[in-house]
């Protein structure tokens, strides 16, 4: 197991033991626990999934659908989040932001097939 995982996850951790210690305090031990567990892995799997297209666009010829794939998945998740957890807490947040990444995939997905063809 090389090393860039294990920061990754304690990259994850900073912010989902903010959000456990602010969600304990007003709603009990449990949901700070779920919180904290849906900021962990919804920070993880974006920054993975981020670091896999800077390796695909830095290796692969890559078309112009992948830099505004790759864009929209770098400004789009984070923008929902902000949105949604500036009224709320952070992990409501989290969740916007992974819906919103997963409709961006979809998206190019059904755009690069109509392109291109199954």
């Amino acid at each position: 197991m090389t090393l860039d995982p294990i920061i990754l996850l304690f990259v994850c951790l900073v912010p989902a033991v903010w959000d456990f210690k602010r969600i304990q305090r007003r709603y009990g031990f449990i949901p700070a626990i779920l919180s904290a567990a849906v900021v962990a892995g919804g920070l993880y799997l974006w920054l993975t999934y981020l670091a896999a297209g800077i390796l695909f666009l830095l290796n692969a010829q890559p078309l112009a659908v992948d830099f505004v794939e790759f864009s929209a998945i770098a400004t789009v998740p984070p923008v929902a989040t902000w949105l949604v957890g500036r009224k709320s807490s952070l992990a409501p947040g989290i969740v916007a932001g992974v819906v919103a990444g997963v409709a961006i995939v979809l998206m190019a997905s059904a755009l690069k097939m109509s392109l291109f063809g199954a």
